[in-house]
């Protein structure tokens, strides 16, 4: 039941969560001395981020009634030399919703999440770059959209522009991108749009060398793989793969390789990775309940 599992960035402290009797607790192991110090929270369960670049572990803990769309959180950022604690509300869980993403600046200290939001009884969205140091602040990247994801040198940030309607989900999506330190922003793909449309975009992912992101389609248009050039604007996007029920993009270390995870059945009892070499263009097909690619990206290990 580990949520996360994470070593600060000098290597000296081991954080995860698990449940403790009826509510979940946030644990922080010194592996020096190998004691623990147990914080407590008020959820049944966290969904552990990481650490940021100045020593404090960041975490989401689920807020409101556990049926609710989309289900959101607290961001909280818990200092354990200061044992304090400083929060942001209304983020979306992205956990328990699926195209909503959370990525990491390079130094992390800045996280891409996606806020809920509400007011004069319209609900909608919107994809927020936190920082969190010299002070916690919120910025949003537009007004309406959601899942912002963080180029690996931190200058850029993809995300879905979303159309909303006084409910969700959004009428019609599109990918965008932004320069973080121009505030240059170009759209990246055409609408998906339509009288009945429902559906959008969900797992970006950005090579490591920051010259492809790949992402999926699915509702109404199906659920299809994508490959976009980030060194051609105006680009069009490659399909990879059409009809896959993916719920899994990684990139090799090398930006050659791209594994998928997929379910070929409603119960997740027969999934399978793909293996995309985009160099060459041949797949090749694995059949496995998980699969991870090593850090050097010479090895992959298969699990089921």
């Amino acid at each position: 039941y580990e949520a996360a599992e994470c070593k600060d960035r000098f290597g000296r402290t081991l954080a995860f969560v698990s449940p403790a009797s009826q509510l979940a607790s946030l644990y922080l192991l010194d592996l020096t001395s190998l004691s623990a110090e147990i914080v407590p929270t008020q959820a049944v369960w966290l969904q552990g981020l990481g650490w940021t670049g100045d020593g404090r572990f960041a975490y989401l803990q689920p807020i409101g009634p556990s049926d609710q769309y989309p289900p959101t959180a607290q961001l909280i950022v818990y200092d354990p030399q200061a044992r304090r604690q400083q929060v942001l509300e209304n983020l979306i869980l992205s956990a328990l919703f699926w195209d909503s993403n959370t990525s990491w600046s390079p130094d992390h200290n800045q996280l891409g999440v996606t806020v809920a939001r509400r007011e004069n009884g319209r609900d909608w969205m919107s994809p927020a770059l936190v920082t969190f140091a010299p002070q916690l602040t919120l910025t949003y990247l537009a007004d309406s959209g959601y899942s912002p994801n963080l180029s690996p040198d931190g200058s850029h940030a993809a995300y879905v522009r979303a159309t909303f309607g006084s409910k969700l989900p959004p009428q019609e999506t599109a990918i965008e991108w932004t320069d973080l330190n121009t505030d240059e922003t170009r759209p990246l793909t055409s609408l998906l749009a339509g009288p009945d449309f429902v559906g959008g975009f969900a797992l970006m992912e950005w090579s490591p060398d920051g010259s492809q992101l790949a992402y999926m389609t699915y509702g109404t248009p199906g659920k299809r793989v994508y490959l976009l050039n980030m060194n051609e604007p105006g680009a069009q996007p490659r399909l990879l793969k059409d009809h896959s029920n993916v719920y899994s993009l990684r990139f090799s270390p090398d930006s050659r390789y791209l594994l998928t995870q997929a379910y070929t059945a409603s119960n997740f009892a027969e999934d399978t990775s793909i293996l995309f070499d985009l160099q060459s263009g041949t797949e090749i097909a694995l059949i496995a309940h998980a699969a991870a690619l090593a850090p050097d990206g010479r090895q992959i290990a298969l699990a089921g």
